[in-house]
């Protein structure tokens, strides 16, 4: 893990939008999912147990998002699955701010409230337990039947589920049945949809702020 002072780097933010990202992580604590934010506001904000939604800046990455658990102590656990062509992938503990500079996260247990999930929901204790008992295994990459997202449902409710895949995976593999599979394409609209819309705000508020500060560091002359 790096140090102290290395997890304190990152893209300049200025202070409205540190502001920003503080108030919005801290509506977290609460809810099954927040707004997205730098991983520096919000990794004081998770519990142990905690889904953690990565969305980076590449093309592809609009439509499909890394999935990690939050351990405590601001470490992760998540399937190092950067080279998606590999079939198996390191499952890695690191900390959270090391592993995800310069992304956007979110908190975003998006199963908590979905029926069939609610009662599943593993004790943080046991959570955690599972996550660290995959450190350093393989896990079998595929993106519709075994991806990141699988890991930490596994993790956090007992049962491997992707709702970024739609479920066809899951249903194929038999993770899910047909009714789920109904409910889960209902699930899976409106959290691509959550998802979109929450990832949308913060990168046009992002914009804005890049604006504020090319404006206070190159100031109009004056005279």
């Amino acid at each position: 893990m790096g140090s102290s002072s290395s997890r304190q780097q990152g893209p300049s933010r200025s202070q409205s939008l540190v502001l920003y990202d503080n108030k919005k992580a801290s509506e977290a604590v609460e809810h099954v999912r927040s707004d997205f934010v730098d991983p520096r506001s919000l990794v004081d904000k998770l519990r142990p147990g905690d889904m953690i939604q990565v969305k980076g800046n590449m093309v592809h990455q609009w439509f499909y998002s890394h999935f990690a658990i939050f351990i405590g102590n601001g470490e992760i656990v998540h399937v190092d699955s950067s080279d998606s062509m590999l079939k198996k992938c390191d499952v890695v503990r690191i900390h959270m701010v090391d592993a995800l500079k310069g992304k956007l996260v979110r908190k975003n247990n998006h199963l908590d409230n979905a029926d069939g999930f609610r009662d599943k929901i593993q004790s943080p204790g046991q959570i955690v337990k599972t996550a660290r008992g995959w450190v350093g295994k393989f896990w079998d990459y595929n993106f519709y039947t075994n991806n990141c997202e699988h890991f930490v449902t596994l993790c956090r409710y007992g049962r491997p589920i992707s709702l970024q895949s739609s479920g066809i995976g899951d249903l194929m593999s038999g993770k899910i049945t047909t009714k789920e599979f109904v409910d889960h394409s209902v699930y899976s609209i409106k959290e691509k949809a959550s998802t979109l819309c929450a990832w949308i705000k913060r990168k046009a508020r992002g914009l804005w702020d890049g604006i504020e500060l090319r404006i206070e560091r190159y100031p109009a002359l004056e005279g």
